[in-house]
């Protein structure tokens, strides 16, 4: 497994993890938002695999595990994995920064 957690090209994700290097115990904190509360949510590092692949998000290019990480977080959040197979962006987006957000159609 990557040392690193995070990588220095995505500062504000980044700043949602209370743990920045990967712990020997194998657990995980991320600082998300849950119904506009901020919550710290821990995983361990038991993440999905397909044979030797992560079945869901992959590593980024610097071996950093963060998007499989908060992946985690976002489905222990929700139930599970089966339970966040799609979804609106806009939970994602919330969900990270707390922010609230707005779909405008450009139909109409």
């Amino acid at each position: 497994m990557a040392e690193n957690v995070t990588t220095s090209k995505t500062p504000r994700i980044m700043s949602n993890f209370a743990t920045t290097t990967y712990p020997a115990e194998g657990i995980f904190a991320a600082n998300v938002f849950i119904r506009g509360i901020n919550t710290t949510v821990t995983v361990d590092d038991y993440l999905p695999f397909y044979g030797k692949d992560l079945m869901y998000s992959k590593q980024d290019a610097a071996g950093g595990l963060w998007t499989p990480v908060l992946e985690k977080v976002w489905a222990k959040v929700n139930g599970n994995y089966d339970l966040v197979v799609a979804g609106d962006p806009r939970e994602g987006l919330n969900f990270l920064t707390g922010a609230p957000a707005t779909f405008y159609s450009m139909l109409d």
